[in-house]
């Protein structure tokens, strides 16, 4: 499907289905589509989510490798939401139950609150929807909300959303 596709939406159908369900061809296809794509930022934002929404245990190193790619910046907004969005969506993986999704997501939310606090307010979202989670996860994110919440010069949206979490 993906060799025969004469169009981005069959290319990227065969491209989604090959990554949601590991199949053994999905790091060709990747490599290809990057290959082909890489001159162009919002096509390749496509790749980037699928880089984020891989559902293996190794995905944070496939991000946090994305994120050295050419075309990523942390002061792109788009680039940004597509490959960290996808990674916080990525219910499984981002959940780990060793917290590193949390601590990553953190780790870039205090980068971010210097460069782009707007987009931070953002991004911030998965860690503080966590009710429905269990206690062990639970006090991973508040964990990480505090590290958030006593960071010095942290940006008043981020500020407002840490507080609310952290209050619930």
């Amino acid at each position: 499907q993906y060799q025969g596709a004469d169009n981005m939406t069959d290319t990227l159908a065969a491209l989604q289905v090959a990554n949601a369900h590991l199949l053994p061809c999905r790091a060709a296809l990747m490599a290809d589509f990057e290959g082909k794509w890489a001159h162009d930022g919002l096509v390749l934002d496509n790749w980037l989510r699928l880089v984020g929404s891989k559902p293996a245990a190794d995905v944070l190193g496939d991000v946090k490798q994305a994120m050295a790619h050419p075309t990523f910046s942390i002061r792109n907004p788009n680039r940004l939401r597509a490959l960290i969005g996808s990674f916080a969506t990525n219910q499984v993986q981002f959940h780990a139950v060793d917290g590193s999704g949390y601590r990553f997501l953190t780790d870039l939310l205090i980068e971010l609150n210097e460069v782009n606090p707007q987009v931070a307010s953002r991004l911030i979202t998965p860690l503080i929807q966590f009710k429905r989670l269990d206690e062990g996860r639970k006090a991973l994110i508040r964990t990480e909300l505090t590290r958030l919440a006593r960071l010095d010069g942290l940006a008043r949206d981020l500020f407002e959303k840490v507080s609310k979490a952290l209050a619930q």
